[in-house]
């Protein structure tokens, strides 16, 4: 057993999870992309615009959650009160439920416990809030 490590720490997960403490920060570090002034050539900037996409879509997914629940059909007007910004959220038929469906939805607004009361309190059934990991526009 080892009195100390050194690890590259992101999240804190990996110390969470085995017990362990940070005792000193030896470097603070952030990735940055820099470009060029020179004009890229039609591959590079095609390269370009797939790397930016891509962190553009692990930042936004960082930001956003994915929400599911249960609720009457008569009270899917009150979710965009709850989560003003979002796009239309999917709604889907619940098996042998005339009157319930299942609702899908990402929402780049923070979720706070609050915001799953909100949800309790117009009917919704079975909620799940879940992390994404990748999403693109």
């Amino acid at each position: 057993m080892a009195d100390a490590i050194c690890d590259l720490v992101s999240s804190g997960r990996t110390l969470e999870e085995n017990h362990l403490r940070e005792v000193v920060t030896l470097l603070k570090s952030e990735a940055v992309l820099i470009q060029s002034s020179k004009i890229l050539t039609d591959e590079k900037k095609a390269t370009l615009d797939l790397l930016l996409r891509r962190m553009q879509g692990v930042l936004k997914a960082k930001e956003s959650k994915y929400i599911l629940f249960h609720i009457e059909k008569n009270a899917l007007v009150a979710i965009k009160e709850i989560f003003p910004g979002i796009e239309a959220p999917t709604i889907l038929p619940l098996a042998g439920q005339e009157n319930k469906v299942a609702v899908h939805l990402v929402s780049a607004e923070a979720v706070f416990w609050s915001t799953l009361e909100k949800l309790k309190a117009i009917g919704a059934s079975s909620i799940l809030v879940l992390p994404i990991e990748k999403m693109m526009s």
